[in-house]
């Protein structure tokens, strides 16, 4: 295989954080608990237990896992119709398949979702490969272990891959990893999500490709 740009989906191919938000709104009003803090987008990307933490300061395992399926029950019916795609990443994520780079896609979303979502926007053929939280039983602790297996799943060495998301959570689990990082900046990477100085950010969609061709030195 060739170089191989693996992506985050949530605040990097698709933004999903009115999608999200109002599912947690609705989760915090059917089980009456008042948020702990504001529901901001910085709340987008960790895995779901992890958010519900954050947002209630609940850790009861039987209470989140109690919000944890009613969040899937409000989202998976309807509540992911609301994401969106960010402007011109469909077109972007076929040319590169058509410059020849292999796509893979790892997110801490479930399975379900991403691919219902990945079918809407008519993206599934791009990807060679989609690794999502629960693709194993049991589902990957975090995001970094997701991408080691990845790696060597699809037999793939860092040298010749690089891992694009939005967070300080997505560059901490490349570099976990071993993989070379670049952020963008359209995602949720605010606040306490904030990538480190050091990280590459790339502003625009438009300026991705030439981005991942000179990592790669294409």
């Amino acid at each position: 295989m060739g170089n191989t740009v693996i992506f985050d989906f949530d605040g990097t191919i698709v933004d999903s954080a009115p999608a999200i938000l109002a599912t947690l709104e609705q989760v915090l009003v059917a089980h009456n608990i008042k948020p702990k803090r504001p529901i901001s987008h910085d709340l987008v990307g960790p895995p779901l237990g992890a958010t519900l933490t954050t947002l209630t300061g609940i850790t009861d395992k039987t209470r989140l896992g109690q919000m944890i399926t009613s969040f899937k029950e409000l989202y998976d019916s309807t509540g992911l119709e609301s994401t969106v795609l960010y402007a011109g990443m469909d077109d972007l994520l076929r040319a590169l398949v058509q410059s020849g780079y292999a796509l893979m896609l790892a997110t801490n979303k479930r399975r379900y979702p991403t691919q219902r979502l990945l079918d809407k926007f008519n993206l599934t053929a791009c990807f060679n490969a989609v690794h999502c939280l629960d693709t194993p039983s049991p589902p990957y602790l975090d995001k970094a272990a997701m991408l080691t297996a990845l790696l060597q799943i699809e037999s793939l060495t860092a040298q010749r891959s690089l891992y694009i998301g939005d967070t300080c959570h997505d560059e901490v689990a490349a570099a976990k990893a071993g993989l070379p990082f670049m952020a963008v900046a359209w995602g949720y990477g605010v606040g306490v999500q904030l990538v480190s100085r050091k990280a590459r950010i790339v502003s625009t969609p438009s300026a991705l490709p030439a981005a991942i061709s000179a990592h790669f030195g294409d």
